[in-house]
C-alpha cells in the first residue's frame, strides 16, 4: 500500500477504497489504507475537510476518531466550527474533538507536550491517536521511538505496530539503541503480536549481516520463547514462523 502514498494509478486508489471501506479487513489496515487516501488529499485542506463532513456521521467510533485524529493534523483553523458543532454521546469520540480543536489552536508541539507530562485530561489513547496522525512530523517518530522503551503491552503494541505498518515512518531514523530494544523486546515476556512487529521491523535491517545472525541466533536457540514450555511454544507459534521466513531468505 506504500506506493499508494504518491501514485496516481486509478487501479491503485481504487484497491486502496476497497481496503478503507471493507469491515472485514483489520482494523489497523483499513485506517493505513484511509491514511494514504486522506494525505493524497491533505495538501488541499479544505477539500479534506469537506470529505470528512461528508462521511463523519455514518461512520463507526473507530473510524469518526481517525477523521477527527486527521482534522487535528490538518491544522485548518476553518475546521474548528465543524469540530464544534459535533455532538456525541461518545466519551472517546468527544475527547478526540476536544484533542483536535486544541491541536489546531496550539500546535502539535502542544499535544506532544501533554503525552509526555501525562496529563490527565485526556487519555493516552487520545492523545496518541492525535500523534499517529501526525506521524510525518519528525516531533513525533520521536515519539514513538521513545515509546520503544516502554514497559507495558499496550504502548509497545502501538507503537511497534506504527512503525511496521505505516507508510510515513522513516527506518532511517533507527539506531542500534532502537535495534537492541527490538530484540530484547522479542526475546522477552510480551505478546506474540508485539514480538511478530519486532521481527518485521528488523527484518528492515537484514542486509546487515549481524543483523540477521542475531535473528539466526533468536530462532535456533529458541531465545524467543522466553521460557521453553509447551505454552509458550503454542504462543509464540508465529514468532517463530516469521523469524524462520526472516532467516531463511
Amino acid at each position: 500500500m506504500q506506493v499508494g502514498l504518491h501514485s496516481k494509478n486509478k487501479q491503485l486508489q481504487k484497491f486502496l477504497v476497497q481496503v478503507a471501506g471493507d469491515e472485514s479487513e483489520d482494523k489497523y489496515v483499513r485506517n493505513i489504507a484511509r491514511g494514504i487516501l486522506d494525505s493524497n488529499l491533505e495538501k488541499n485542506c479544505l477539500k479534506t475537510l469537506e470529505t470528512i463532513k461528508k462521511r463523519f456521521f455514518n461512520q463507526e467510533e473507530a473510524e469518526q476518531i481517525t477523521d477527527l485524529a486527521l482534522l487535528g493534523f490538518t491544522g485548518n483553523k476553518e475546521a474548528l466550527s465543524f469540530l464544534q458543532s459535533i455532538k456525541t454521546n461518545s466519551k472517546i469520540v468527544d475527547e478526540q474533538r476536544n484533542i483536535a480543536i486544541l491541536q489546531i489552536k496550539k500546535g502539535l508541539s502542544y499535544i506532544i507536550s501533554l503525552y509526555k507530562s501525562n496529563d490527565h485530561r485526556f487519555s493516552v489513547r487520545g492523545l496518541r491517536e492525535a500523534l499517529y496522525a501526525s506521524v510525518k512530523s519528525d516531533l513525533v517518530k520521536e515519539v514513538i521511538l521513545n515509546d520503544l522503551f516502554a514497559d507495558d503491552s499496550e504502548t509497545l503494541m502501538d507503537t511497534t505496530t506504527i512503525i511496521r505498518y505505516d507508510p510515513n515512518f522513516d527506518y532511517n531514523l533507527i539506531t542500534i539503541k532502537e535495534i537492541n530494544r527490538l530484540f530484547e523486546i522479542i526475546q522477552s515476556d510480551y505478546p506474540s503480536e508485539i514480538k511478530e512487529n519486532c521481527v518485521a521491523i528488523l527484518a528492515k535491517f537484514k542486509a546487515d549481516r549481524t543483523i540477521k545472525d542475531r535473528l539466526y541466533d533468536i530462532y535456533i536457540n529458541k531465545r524467543y520463547l522466553y521460557k521453553n514450555n509447551l505454552m509458550n511454544k503454542l504462543k509464540y507459534m508465529d514468532v517463530k514462523n516469521i523469524l524462520k521466513e526472516v532467516v531463511e531468505k
